[in-house]
């Protein structure tokens, strides 16, 4: 069994999420739901904010939920449309 430190769990899932962008559909959407509320999973959550922060808008219309009358550690959902070409 291979064993993965934080951030090539990072590496991964940026790279899921960057293969499934440029497999979607125009019009088609993605939702990710992440858990901040443990350490690998706060990790995790800041990668995943940066990451989509900067998609091309003339791509994708990206969206973030976060709770705020509940605590940091609360679930949080971004949801992606793909609204153009992506390369």
């Amino acid at each position: 069994m291979e064993i993965i430190n934080s951030r090539q769990k990072d590496d991964t899932t940026l790279k899921a999420i960057d293969k499934i962008l440029n497999n979607l559909n125009i019009n088609g959407y993605v939702a990710i739901v992440m858990y901040p509320g443990h350490e690998e999973g706060l990790k995790e959550y800041q990668s995943i904010k940066l990451f989509v922060k900067d998609l091309p808008k003339k791509s994708f219309t990206v969206g973030w939920y976060k709770m705020i009358n509940h605590n940091f550690n609360a679930p949080a959902l971004c949801w992606i449309e793909k609204v153009g070409e992506y390369a």
